[in-house]
């Protein structure tokens, strides 16, 4: 559900109809469920073991905007949760999270940036069940100071409570001094130290914390990198009021961490005295120093990050990442040392040496075992795991920890007039494999596959599809690297009934050089697909029999190109075909008519300017049968603009239209529906707000109604795709998280799909992949607030009518008619609306009937 303040948008209802997307069929393509690597990044890995199960935690980037996500593994190594638990749906953060185990759970904490000025953070920290239930969705603040970058947070359990340290840098309004902080957090999730206690002052980072059950040892670093170390007792009071400096050198001892045997404290450092090395020094549960100088833990001198250590039944085990190795990327290594002090792997262990590059290791114990966790990179960043025995044995290493049920994106559908088929991306493992899939759906929002089919069998990375429906079959173009070191296109075609023609694809482009954003229409009897291919816009002919006619070039610049990202729509005569064409520091969308046969018509025309990044496809062209609208993003933080082109090929625009006033719009597609062209696109809330799907309809005058909600339902929605079907309806897919699929966790981008028009005479039924959905803009009897959006129904004058809490509210006593929903002060939204970011929709339209 959009956790996000949006700009009022008005869904436009006549006669109790409403006009635009939302109600009530929101479906998603594919249940089926499978596990595989989740894809983005997965890092900064911490572990904690509460004497039943491992909890591991990390910062998750599956999902726009970035999360923290945990999942439990049994001390036999087995994961439990294999699509991962969603800890924070909006932590904002890229720093490392942190996790300790209680007497009956968990307690997770992050560095934060949601509801602060830039440059600006606090720590949050969550309760996690030893069952896997969060017990503090979205987590709560610790810090109490204000106008602070608070990072870096460190957890242990001292027995009774939790105890959280972390670094704060202050800016000009910080109301305290920056320093190193510390409070505690009782197992029923109150904060028991509502006025942070500073433990140090300056240029100091929060190393780690780590308690005996008695008192606490909070370690920490200063300026000149010297190492040093405070005692707290269990009512949170300072012991060492004169801190123990643990590295007596002048400088150069990075990143402490500390655990305990029960008694006495390990604490080890990143060592800068010989190169780069891991040193350690006993510490008594007395606060008294045993070793001075420090003990060598490795002498390679090619040691990096951090250095966690947990006590493991006999001995300590610390971990670190290693450079040694030829490769330019580091493997994670381990070494034990007893409580007396002897290093006992003075070379190490390998624990992780693949060539990606591993980072970031994490290290928990479960009686005489330790796991380790890190951050492996392979293509995307995952999280990995290993179990080490007391004797220094590798039990098991490598195995995956951060998964997911699927990955699709890059969706397309496309209509045969009746049916639609609609194809996406389907990641296989990650990044590293991409395969084409596609189902069809008919014109009752029925999914014919229920399981999917391959669109294309052939191994490799294929990627990208779009489609289009003919009389007696669809064709699906898509960009392949099965056998090349350059992508080609490539062509299946799927009959009505869904029997894939191709398996193997046919191939369109001459290979040797980069074909992709490849783009198709249908033609009386054959399909016109264009695409780019170096610094050219090549365009060719494929008949419904699957043949081939000659390859012809519409543009070509001198320069090469990455981003023409071309565009087709044919208007029941000839086709028009825009790109975008870079011409010195010109950056502009061109079109140009072509017939059936591939005969140019006419000379390019420029229909409009567009500026700044173009990583994404951005252009779309529709035809009401005889003029086009072309729509495309042209850069900056303005939305999509639109420009009619006569069936001559001349400008009607010379102004591009806007479209709306939101900002951040990007990947517009349109269609026309027998009336009027419906343009939707993907809404973008700039900086760190999820992303919705937002439209509008254009007359063929160019008179632009009212912007409508297509989707803001739970998590970020991408790519929208729209196709027209029999009569006026249109359906658009789109890619958007799903947490659930069939009742099993998910946590992954699916295809969803939805028809228009709708009759809106109830609620938003909730989809078969997610149990949270958007609010309905017409219900009757119940109606949804998204979660954390506590709301006020007030109607026409303004007047309230009822408090709304999140989740369903009875609205079965208010009189039918036209009402706002409006977020209260301090929820969600309304923060996000405080913090001065634009987004989607902060006051939402909802019309109550009976």
């Amino acid at each position: 559900m959009s956790r996000r303040s949006p700009i009022l948008l008005l869904t436009i209802v006549v006669v109790g109809v409403a006009v635009g997307f939302g109600d009530p069929g929101t479906f998603v393509l594919d249940t089926t469920w499978s596990f595989r690597k989740a894809c983005k990044d997965q890092a900064y890995p911490s572990l904690a073991y509460d004497g039943n199960c491992y909890l591991a935690v990390w910062r998750d980037s599956r999902d726009y905007p970035g999360r923290v996500y945990c999942a439990r593994i049994t001390p036999a190594g087995v994961l439990l949760d294999s699509a991962g638990i969603e800890v924070c749906y909006d932590a904002h953060t890229g720093r490392p999270v942190d996790v300790a185990a209680g007497d009956s759970g968990f307690l997770v904490v992050w560095h934060d940036e949601r509801g602060v000025p830039s440059y600006h953070s606090n720590v949050h920290c969550a309760r996690v069940s030893s069952a896997g239930q969060v017990l503090d969705p979205d987590g709560f603040i610790v810090n109490d100071e204000r106008n602070y970058w608070c990072s870096y947070p460190r957890v242990c359990f001292d027995g009774a409570n939790w105890v959280v340290g972390w670094r704060a840098n202050t800016d000009a309004g910080g109301e305290r001094p920056a320093g190193a902080y510390y409070a505690r957090v009782s197992q029923a999730g109150e904060l028991l130290d509502s006025v942070s206690i500073q433990l140090a002052q300056g240029d100091t980072s929060i190393g780690d914390v780590g308690s005996n059950g008695q008192n606490t040892l909070i370690v920490w670093y200063g300026g000149n990198h010297q190492c040093f170390g405070t005692r707290i007792d269990s009512a949170g009071r300072v012991i060492d009021t004169i801190p123990t400096r643990i590295t007596l050198l002048e400088w150069g001892a990075y990143y402490p961490r500390v655990a305990t045997d029960g008694s006495d404290y390990l604490v080890t450092w990143i060592d800068h005295r010989q190169r780069n090395n891991v040193y350690c020094a006993r510490v008594t549960s007395a606060g008294e120093l045993l070793d001075s100088m420090g003990i060598p833990v490795t002498r390679h001198g090619e040691a990096y990050g951090g250095t966690p250590v947990e006590f493991c039944g006999s001995s300590y085990v610390v971990a670190w990442e290693d450079f040694r190795g030829s490769s330019p990327y580091s493997d994670i290594y381990c070494s034990r040392v007893t409580p007396h002090g002897q290093v006992l792997d003075q070379g190490g262990i390998p624990i992780a040496t693949d060539y990606e590059g591993d980072y970031s290791p994490a290290v928990s114990s479960a009686d005489y075992e330790a796991c380790i966790v890190w951050r492996d990179f392979q293509v995307e960043d995952h999280i990995a795991g290993a179990r080490v025995d007391s004797g220094g044995n590798v039990l098991a290493s490598g195995y995956l920890i951060s998964g997911q049920s699927g990955w699709q994106q890059d969706p397309c559908v496309a209509s045969d007039g009746t049916d639609y088929l609609a194809v996406w991306t389907e990641w296989l493992a990650g990044y590293d494999t991409a395969q084409v899939w596609g189902a069809r759906v008919n014109g009752s929002g029925s999914v014919l596959d229920p399981r999917p089919f391959v669109v294309c069998s052939a191994a490799g990375f294929i990627a990208s599809p779009r489609a289009a429906g003919g009389t007696s079959c669809y064709l699906a173009v898509w960009a392949d690297l099965r056998d090349t070191s350059r992508t080609e296109v490539y062509a299946g075609r799927i009959r009505r009934d869904g029997a894939v023609l191709d398996p193997q694809g046919i191939r369109l482009s001459a290979g040797g050089r980069w074909a992709r954003h490849q783009e198709l229409c249908f033609v009386d009897s054959t399909f016109m697909v264009v695409w780019h291919e170096d610094n050219s816009v090549v365009c060719r002919p494929v008949g419904q029999s699957g043949t081939l006619m000659d390859t012809f070039l519409l543009d070509t610049w001198p320069t090469a190109s990455s981003s023409p990202y071309p565009a087709v729509g044919y208007n029941g005569r000839h086709c028009l075909i825009t790109w975008l064409r870079f011409v010195l520091e010109d950056t502009a969308v061109w079109a140009s008519r072509v017939t059936g046969e591939g005969q140019v018509l006419g000379e390019p025309v420029r229909v409009g300017p567009v500026s700044g990044s173009w990583a994404r496809r951005n252009l779309g062209v529709a035809s009401d049968g005889s003029s086009w609208l072309v729509v495309w993003d042209p850069g900056g933080r303005s939305g999509p603009v639109g420009s009619r082109i006569d069936s001559a090929g001349c400008l009607v625009d010379t102004t591009p239209i806007a479209l709306t006033n939101l900002e951040w719009g990007h990947s517009p597609s349109v269609c026309f529906d027998g009336t009027e062209y419906v343009v939707a696109w993907q809404e973008d809330a700039w900086p760190g707000r999820e992303r919705d799907l937002v439209g509008v309809r254009v007359s063929p005058a160019g008179a632009v109604s009212d912007t409508f909600l297509v989707s803001d339902q739970y998590g970020s929605q991408y790519t929208p795709s729209l196709a027209h079907g029999s009569g006026e309806q249109v359906m658009v897919v789109y890619s958007g998280f799903a947490r659930e699929v069939n009742g099993r966790p998910a946590n992954s981008r699916r295809i969803w799909g939805e028809q228009t028009p709708f009759l809106g005479i109830v609620a938003r039924r909730e989809p078969v992949a997610s149990r949270r959905c958007s609010a309905a803009t017409v219900a009757r009897r119940q109606l949804h607030v998204p979660h954390r959006r506590a709301a006020d129904l007030i109607d026409i004058t303004g007047r309230r009518v009822m408090d709304l809490e999140p989740g369903e509210n009875d609205i079965r006593h208010v009189a039918p008619g036209v009402y706002f929903c409006r977020p209260t002060a301090g929820s969600a939204s309304s923060r996000s609306a405080e913090s001065g970011w634009r987004s989607a929709v902060s006051v939402r339209k909802v019309v109550i009937q009976r």
